[in-house]
């Protein structure tokens, strides 16, 4: 069964420890900066304004995702610092952990539309996304070069 919970302090180390690919791995997952720090980790986990979780599958913690730039007048919230233990991919486990995301943003933050970012060669998240619904709204080029799409979903509000 997975599950989110509340991300603490002590999920930090683990988090940096599934952060394994460098700078561009971890652009790709987060806006952090690189090398990741526990510094970064903390403030985001004891902001008001994230809503940081860990991601467990049976009890045993499998990734991060976090509800982000929450917009309580538009009804609207992105989904982003999305990240599975390389161990673990490929199992639905990211799907299941996005379809929770995505539900307690709806019924605790009254949310009805969840964006999310992803570069367009991310072809493995990008269909994760799109088997939980999102549709690409609209796309544009980051300063490093990359592609991104800008991908969104109605809740079912």
């Amino acid at each position: 069964m997975t599950n989110l919970r509340r991300m603490t302090k002590g999920d930090i180390a683990l988090v940096k420890k599934w952060n394994t690919g460098g700078c561009d791995f971890l652009i790709q997952w987060s806006d952090f900066t690189s090398p990741l720090t526990e510094a970064q980790l903390e403030v985001r986990i004891t902001s008001p304004d994230h809503h940081v979780f860990i991601i467990e599958d049976n009890s045993v913690p499998a990734g991060t995702i976090q509800v982000f730039r929450i917009n309580q007048a538009k009804r609207t919230a992105w989904i982003g610092c999305f990240l599975i233990d390389a161990s673990l991919r490929g199992k639905g486990i990211g799907s299941q952990g996005l379809r929770l995301a995505v539900s307690y943003a709806e019924r605790m933050l009254n949310i009805n539309r969840i964006y999310l970012s992803v570069y367009e060669f991310n072809i493995p998240a990008r269909k994760c996304y799109e088997s939980s619904g999102f549709k690409v709204v609209s796309s544009g080029r980051r300063t490093n070069g990359w592609n991104v799409l800008i991908m969104s979903k109605d809740t079912a509000r």
